[in-house]
């Protein structure tokens, strides 16, 4: 059985990387934990946009696979394991099943109950797979947006990715601190 959550430097719709995940159960893959606590006002409307795609995608019985939002009324602790206590499901965008190039899969619109929640937590699930044919899902340009404004964005940019880029701009340009050839 393997589950596991990584950058992948092959297939993405906004350079250099994406987020891939990996998974060989019948259960939807392991989640990735995007923000916590981030804030939002009761009562909104809260859009969201992604581009997923997908290899080998099985349906989950929990029905919740994708790009799943949270809201709890206080800023809650970071969840420990795949139950996010104490916070409570707000929405889900599902990713078609089988196998897909990039897709957009949106949320519209959809306003924040309970009225009394001001926090969100931002997560992205794998969906289910198999033993005999593993599914692998992609994540890539997630934006979120309060009352029509952007309030999240996540590329899915890889940390060494991004210092990788700098150093070589960096080179080519000669204007960071990294330069070769002769001093002066």
């Amino acid at each position: 059985m393997a589950r596991k959550v990584e950058y992948d430097f092959l297939n993405y719709t906004s350079f250099p990387s994406s987020m891939k995940i990996f998974n060989d159960t019948d259960r939807r893959g392991p989640w990735e934990l995007l923000t916590i606590n981030l804030p939002i006002t009761s009562g909104a409307n809260i859009s969201a946009d992604i581009k997923i795609k997908e290899e080998n995608a099985h349906a989950d019985p929990t029905g919740i696979w994708g790009l799943t939002l949270y809201t709890s009324p206080e800023p809650a602790p970071r969840p420990v394991g795949g139950q996010p206590t104490p916070w409570k499901y707000f929405n889900t965008t599902h990713t078609p099943l089988g196998t897909h190039d990039w897709v957009d899969r949106s949320l519209s619109k959809v306003k924040v109950v309970p009225v009394d929640h001001r926090f969100m937590l931002i997560a992205i699930y794998g969906s289910a797979g198999s033993p005999e044919t593993p599914c692998i899902s992609w994540f890539d340009d997630l934006k979120v947006y309060q009352d029509d404004m952007l309030i999240y964005e996540n590329k899915f940019t890889a940390p060494i990715a991004k210092g990788a880029v700098m150093a070589a701009l960096s080179i080519i340009t000669g204007l960071g601190v990294v330069r070769f050839g002769k001093k002066g």
